[in-house]
C-alpha cells in the first residue's frame, strides 16, 4: 500500500522544532521537487491561519500532482489530536 507523504513548508527553524514524523521540509523552490512521484498522495500542512500549505498545495497542482491534500487545522490539530511529532532533522 502507498503510504501519504507530508510535506512541511515551514522555514526550517520552525520545522526542527516540531514537525510529523516522516514529513519533508519542502519549499517552492526546492529541487527536491523534481523527484517527487506524481503518483503518490502528498499532504501539505503548514499552522493554523498559515497560507503556506494552501500555496504550497497550488503549486503542486500546478506542476501536475494530482493528490494532494491540505491537513485542515495543521501541526496544531495533528498534536491535539496526539498524534506523534518529532524535533529536529530527519530528512
Amino acid at each position: 500500500k502507498d503510504s501519504a507523504l507530508f510535506i512541511d513548508p515551514r522555514p526550517i527553524r520552525t520545522y526542527h522544532e516540531a514537525h510529523i514524523i516522516g514529513a519533508i521540509n519542502l519549499h517552492k523552490d526546492d529541487p527536491r521537487l523534481a523527484t517527487l512521484s506524481h503518483d503518490k498522495t502528498l499532504i501539505v500542512y503548514c499552522e493554523i491561519l498559515c497560507p503556506l500549505a494552501d500555496q504550497t498545495a497550488a503549486l503542486l497542482h500546478d506542476k501536475g500532482f494530482t493528490k494532494v491534500y491540505v491537513l485542515t487545522g495543521g501541526l496544531t490539530a495533528w498534536s491535539n489530536q496526539a498524534y506523534p511529532v518529532v524535533q529536529g532533522f530527519e530528512q
